[in-house]
This record gives C-alpha cells, sequence and structure tokens, in this order.
C-alpha cells in the first residue's frame, strides 16, 4: 500500500514538472506572453517546480527504504524546495496585486472616458 502511494506521489510530481515546464515554456515563446502577469506567472510556474523537488527524498525513501542522511544534508537538500515556497507565495501575491491594479486602472480608464463622452 504504502509503495503504491509513493507510485502515485510520483505521478503527481511529475505532472507537476511538467505542466510547469510547459507553462514557462509557452511564455518565453511567445511575445504576446511577455506581460507582467505572464512574466510573474512563469516565475511562480518556476518556483513550484523548484517546491516539488523536496517531495523525491520522500518518495526515494519509500521506494528503497530508509535512507541514511546527515542532518546538514538533509537540510542543503531543502534549501531549494523551501526557496521555491517562499517565492512562490511571494509570486502569487505580486500577481493578486498585479491583477488588482489592471482592474483598477480599467476602471478609471472607462470612468473617464465615459465622463469625457458624457461631456461631447
Amino acid at each position: 500500500a504504502l509503495k503504491l502511494l509513493a507510485v502515485f506521489y510520483s505521478f503527481l510530481v511529475t505532472i507537476g514538472v511538467a505542466t510547469n515546464t510547459m507553462i514557462i515554456t509557452a511564455t518565453a515563446s511567445s511575445k504576446n506572453l511577455h506581460g507582467t502577469c505572464n512574466i510573474l506567472i512563469a516565475c511562480c510556474a518556476f518556483s513550484d517546480i523548484l517546491h516539488l523537488i523536496g517531495h523525491l527524498p520522500k518518495i526515494i525513501a519509500i521506494f528503497y527504504g530508509t535512507v541514511d542522511m546527515s542532518s546538514f544534508a538533509c537540510c542543503i537538500f531543502q534549501i531549494m524546495p523551501t526557496f521555491g515556497l517562499s517565492a512562490g507565495t511571494f509570486l502569487v501575491l505580486s500577481i493578486a496585486v498585479d491583477r488588482l491594479i489592471a482592474v483598477r486602472s480599467a476602471f478609471f480608464a472607462v470612468k473617464t472616458s465615459m465622463r469625457v463622452y458624457l461631456m461631447v
């Protein structure tokens, strides 16, 4: 039962890495996706990939039994996933602020143009 869980877990990690890589590739290759929000989404996808790397030791430990690792090696191995999680949280906040600014500025632009339209 534990190996089945590890297979499912590794399947989710593989799907996560593949889809986030597709997001990064699409953003990098398409000139239409070089806006602020799309760049932030691609950076968030990259930080998600870094976060998914942290699941590999657990998957390896389940497949191959216990893996002896020193505390220092464990800390070093978990730096990238921790950074990815922290950066991802900040990037989601940045995307939200960017979208809020976009909606507010669009609302004010429509409001201003309606005022000009009514004056004419």
